[in-house]
């Protein structure tokens, strides 16, 4: 399983590197279009080593094999390998299992317990001594005259000495 993991993650390498050839043999050919199949970037990009594929699997089974673009040629099993062979994929344990769902259960618990978001009274009573703690927990003002700016009265800015030339 973890060698058909590591040739997974070498075709998407190679899928990688056949979409980057893909753009630039879209340069060099004359070719346009939206998908470039895999044999014409190697015919363009690598003629050699075209010749020795069609020498080597014919030209018929060459072109059929590569007649896809190289990034889905090659991506696709390539993806399928990674996804199916990872190593280390088995079930979560018991243990794994009831962790993730603790807090969940916690909070439920204490919902059940009488703890509930909403009931806030507990805390009000417990904090009855901090003055300027209102019903809503925050702190008010002690009277309207403590935020009321007295603009007239206010003390005159000293514009400082006037620069004379």
């Amino acid at each position: 399983m973890k060698a058909l993991f590591l040739i997974g993650w070498v075709f998407l390498i190679i899928a990688f590197g056949a979409a980057a050839a893909e753009m630039a043999a879209g340069a060099l050919s004359k070719t346009r279009g939206a998908f470039v199949s895999f044999s014409s970037v190697i015919a363009a990009m690598w003629p050699t080593v075209w010749s020795a594929l069609q020498s080597a699997l014919g030209p018929g089974l060459s072109k059929a094999i590569f007649a896809l673009p190289g990034w889905l040629t090659f991506g696709l099993p390539g993806g399928l390998l990674v996804w199916f062979c990872r190593p280390n994929k088995e079930a979560l344990s018991q243990e794994d299992h009831d962790s993730m769902f603790l807090f969940d259960e916690l909070s439920k618990q204490a919902k059940a317990d009488g703890y509930d978001e909403n009931s806030r009274e507990e805390y009000f009573d417990d904090h009855k001594d901090i003055e300027g703690l209102d019903s809503q927990g925050a702190t008010s003002s002690q009277s309207d005259k403590d935020y009321t700016v007295d603009l007239e009265n206010a003390a005159k800015r000293d514009p400082g000495p006037s620069r004379r030339r």
